[in-house]
């Protein structure tokens, strides 16, 4: 089993090398570390996040391991066993209103000592008014609240600064949307608040100047040899 787990920890960071995403810095792990438990608001507009993040999850399997993300119910029914060992949570279908979603979250997460607990108040990559159950499960957990994203021009995970709860919702989300404005998704029009200004023409998944680099790097080493 460990030599699986280094196999795929070194196996995503080639992959992320190769996209031209940067690793993970010990400040970040410092500002994940800091309580021990935080609810983080994620920056979702793609399905595209869910691929980056897995791979930052296999990469930082131990050092990531008590990180929780909320995940659409259906592929559960296929790559159930798989998606929990990435410390995933399924979600109810977001037509549910009455489905319970936040008293199960918190009933998956009440054993855990410690969590950050990854989810998107939208509930889906489109743009769409937050659903409170987000501050009701830090309500319940006496959580700190932070903002993580995948920044798809610096081609980075930006994690923010912490918030401790409050009961004044109001000034939390205003905190939240100050933060989510410094990290720019794929879909920028998807998201609730105005994303900082950037250069569009980087913004995307793949840094193909890195990548067209190695694949010529590549080429060259097999017409040599």
């Amino acid at each position: 089993m460990y030599i699986i787990k280094g196999f795929l920890q070194f196996i995503s960071k080639c992959l992320l090398f190769l996209i031209g995403w940067n690793f993970l810095l010990p400040d970040d792990f410092k500002r994940l570390n800091k309580h021990d438990k935080t609810v983080a608001i994620f920056s979702h507009t793609s399905y595209a996040d869910f691929c980056i993040l897995v791979l930052y999850l296999l990469a930082y399997s131990d050092d990531l391991q008590y990180v929780r993300v909320l995940v659409k119910p259906q592929p559960f029914a296929y790559i159930g066993w798989g998606l929990r060992q990435l410390g995933a949570i399924p979600a109810t279908k977001i037509e549910e209103k009455n489905g319970g979603a936040t008293e199960n979250i918190i009933n998956e997460l009440k054993n855990q000592e410690k969590f950050v607990f990854l989810i998107s108040p939208k509930g889906t990559i489109i743009k769409r008014q937050w659903r409170s159950g987000y501050y009701n499960i830090a309500k319940h957990f006496q959580a700190h609240f932070m903002v993580v994203g995948l920044d798809y021009e610096k081609k980075s995970p930006i994690i923010s600064s912490t918030i401790e709860f409050s009961d004044n919702e109001e000034l939390v989300k205003n905190f939240l949307y100050e933060q989510l404005a410094k990290i720019v998704p794929l879909f920028p029009e998807c998201e609730m608040v105005e994303i900082r200004k950037h250069n569009m023409r980087k913004r995307g998944i793949i840094e193909w100047d890195m990548f067209c680099g190695f694949i010529v790097i590549i080429f060259l080493f097999i017409v040599l040899v």
